[in-house]
């Protein structure tokens, strides 16, 4: 019951219990008449409050609203966010957010013009005051506006604008209501701060001198430097498409990687055409360029039976590629054998010439316990000249020099160099195998390594093949290192003889520690000479030649890269030096003893799956060039000053970043150039959300082998995926590559 001044007289809570009338969630249950309302000031109606002990509790209201409301507060409209959303060379959209602050006349327009506006230099208003209603409803929370379309605009030219929000007192006139007339105190007003946005040039005419000018038509025909389309697969492919499929782990079931010279290209497609040799739920083709254009040629291997791998036959069957596709290396899961007098009914692996499609076995006799569990090998890592491959594998295998422990089921390392015999790579200092209780890998294996796309293995087998770093400690096949990190030297040689823990003759194969615990292997330089690793939250660099590791910093997060000597390198770490935020994901450039603080990324980086700082390749968003001098990565922060905030979400998008260690400057290389705010998408992993709104990518590795090569070597070009139009050309209103 209320008084006069519509204060309760009969405190909230304070009621009867009853049965109401039948209707959803009520049917028997309790309810508490919280307040009832008498009085004239209030309209002489109540409410009652059910609570159903069942479901939840709700409000019940009879009769008319009620009058004794207060007016909203005499406060101006508050406009928390503006942001332009689609700019063109001659016309934009701008948006806002506001909050109208409990008045349901809000209305809202924007000036412009190519002048600031705090100087009087936005003399248009679209649309013309009092402006377009922002709502009737009576809320205090932020609105998204309408897109508000400012037409006629030059080419080239940056606009200044700013949104202006009025309401509280309305005078209605015959030609409708009039905002901000008659008592000024009356009405409240607000405008945003002033923001920009430019324009860009107009799509610049098709080049029609080029010397491959018959090549270049359609959408090549507006390619800059001459360039043109060559189509590098067949016409006839069977009625197929170049088109991969995914298996069940959400991986595409092919490899595509570019020879350096881009004279040839190897891709895959689930449908075989041509001349293969058998037609696998993924085929994989060989194309090269010659005097008389492209040509293809199928190599997939010849297959008989049932796969070897049953519930696995669908994962990738070429593991790895030659810088030059030159050479290839790949798993046989079925008969035949490849080469003559290599042993069969197991699945092996195996090296290609594609020059001339023969085969080298790298496994010489079938594991020990072939039969008791699928036997798995996985390639690991190579020398430049393909004559060395170091891989792993989950049994026991017949190896020259110290015996290899059968162990079961877990993963030994092994080394095949051509004209030697295969050699146990997995060796401790000691001169024994790595234990039972543990599993041994290059580099370190991490979650999901057995698909080859997730171990850590960059540098991990020096160019030369000779300098292994392998880590014991990952259990069995579904390896989730780290481990005791190790350094395989002279691997493709007997073992040396060992006295007093040491090796006695430096020609012969030899094992030194690198970690003092459980570690996390990140890079290896390319002569083997260096090491990235951390344990815990540090990150060490270990000097081969010394013996001995160095501490590089503390509260470590990841690494983005370094270069092939480890000269340069870029981490990230929650330590504050040199002006960075103590607490935050500082990303650092080391360069020698020397520290550069780069910029702050966001926590969001390393929330989800994907990061550009993971240790897990397929996951992993970031690039470094051979001399390290660049470091591109993508990142949901907003390090140059770009407004990233998702127009759909106002959530951050991740963009494409670009890092130039001689000039100390960092770019947004995917930023909108009009300053419009992006309009991202969620990425995937693995055919599933992964929680990470991006509005431009770079991929991750193709397998933990390659990684597809979107920097230029001198950082003088970088290619990215973008989901919105940063050109006028992009009219298709697809993802695209720029």
């Amino acid at each position: 019951e209320f008084d006069s001044t519509c204060a309760p007289i009969i405190p909230a809570g304070t009621g009867f219990a009853a049965t109401p009338e039948s209707g959803p969630g009520k049917g028997g249950t309790q309810i508490s008449a919280t307040a009832i309302a008498t009085s004239t000031g209030c309209s002489g109606d109540f409410y009652v409050t059910n609570f159903n002990l069942e479901t939840a509790a709700y409000l019940d209201a009879y009769g008319t609203p009620p009058t004794c409301f207060e007016d909203p507060p005499a406060e101006p409209p508050e406009i928390t966010a503006q942001f332009a959303a689609e700019v063109n060379s001659d016309g934009a959209v701008v948006k806002a957010n506001i909050n109208p602050r409990f008045w349901a006349n809000t209305r809202y327009y924007v000036e412009y013009g190519t002048g600031k506006c705090s100087e009087g230099g936005c003399t248009a208003t679209e649309p013309l005051p009092p402006g377009a209603l922002l709502t009737s409803k009576v809320i205090s929370q932020a609105i998204a506006t309408s897109g508000v379309f400012l037409a006629g605009l030059a080419a080239e030219t940056t606009y200044h604008y700013r949104f202006v929000a009025e309401s509280g007192f309305e005078l209605e006139t015959p030609n409708g209501p009039v905002y901000g007339t008659g008592d000024p105190e009356e009405a409240t007003f607000a405008s945003g701060a002033e923001a920009t946005f430019t324009t860009p040039p107009p799509r610049p005419p098709a080049k029609t001198d080029c010397p491959n000018q018959p090549f270049r038509s359609g959408a090549g025909a507006y390619l800059p430097d001459c360039r043109a389309y060559e189509m590098v697969s067949p016409v006839d492919k069977a009625n197929g498409d170049i088109l991969v499929l995914g298996a069940r782990d959400g991986f595409p079931r092919g490899m595509e990687q570019a020879a350096l010279s881009g004279d040839a290209l190897a891709y895959a497609t689930y449908r075989a055409f041509g001349d293969q040799a058998s037609a696998p739920y993924g085929s994989e083709y060989l194309a090269s360029r010659g005097a008389a254009g492209w040509s293809t040629a199928g190599i997939n291997p010849p297959r008989e039976g049932t796969s070897y791998l049953t519930g696995t036959q669908f994962r990738l069957p070429f593991k790895a590629f030659s810088a030059d596709l030159a050479e290839a290396w790949l798993q046989q899961d079925t008969a035949p054998i490849l080469e003559p007098g290599a042993p069969g009914g197991f699945t092996n692996l195996y090296r290609r010439d594609n020059a001339s499609g023969a085969y080298e076995a790298l496994i010489e006799a079938a594991p020990a316990n072939l039969g008791a569990w699928v036997f798995k090998p996985e390639v690991q890592g190579a020398s430049a000249d393909g004559a060395c491959t170091v891989f792993r594998a989950n049994d026991k295998l017949a190896a020259s020099g110290p015996a290899a422990p059968d162990l079961g089921n877990v993963n030994q390392l092994y080394v095949k160099c051509a004209g030697k015999p295969l050699r146990l790579a997995s060796t401790l200092p000691s001169g024994s195998g790595c234990s039972k209780e543990k599993g041994a890998s290059a580099g370190t294996a991490n979650w999901q390594s057995d698909i080859d796309r997730n171990s850590s293995v960059s540098g991990a087998v020096s160019a030369d093949g000779q300098d292994i770093y392998w880590t014991c400690g990952a259990p069995l096949a579904f390896a989730t290192g780290p481990g005791d990190l190790y350094l395989r030297t002279n691997a493709s040689e007997a073992q040396s003889p060992v006295s007093g823990g040491e090796c006695t003759n430096p020609l012969r194969a030899c094992t030194v520690a690198v970690s003092a615990g459980a570690a996390q292997f990140w890079q290896g330089a390319a002569d083997g000479s260096a090491a990235l690793y951390s344990e815990g939250a540090k990150l060490f660099l270990f000097d081969a030649q010394a013996g001995s590791s160095t501490e590089v910093a503390g509260q470590f997060k990841g690494l983005l890269g370094a270069s092939s000597d480890l000269g340069r390198f870029y981490f990230v770490s929650e330590a504050a030096f040199d002006g960075a935020e103590a607490g935050k994901p500082n990303l650092y450039l080391q360069e020698g003893a020397t520290r550069r603080f780069v910029g702050v990324l966001a926590g969001k980086d390393f929330s989800t799956e994907l990061s550009p700082a993971t240790e897990r390749p397929s996951l992993h968003l970031a690039r470094v060039s051979p001399d390290g001098a660049h470091a591109a990565f993508m990142s949901t922060a907003p390090l140059t000053g770009y407004d990233n905030a998702d127009q759909q979400t106002d959530e951050a998008d991740a963009e494409v970043f670009l890092y130039d260690a001689s000039a100390d400057q960092l770019v947004c290389a995917s930023c909108n150039a009009s300053g419009q705010r992006p309009s991202g998408r969620e990425l995937l992993v693995n055919g599933s959300n992964s929680g990470l709104r991006a509005a431009a990518t770079i991929p991750g590795y193709k397998t933990q082998l390659h990684a597809p090569r979107v920097l230029a070597d001198d950082g003088s070009r970088l290619f990215f995926e973008s989901f919105e139009a940063l050109l006028p050309a992009d009219t298709n209103g697809k993802a695209d590559v720029y």
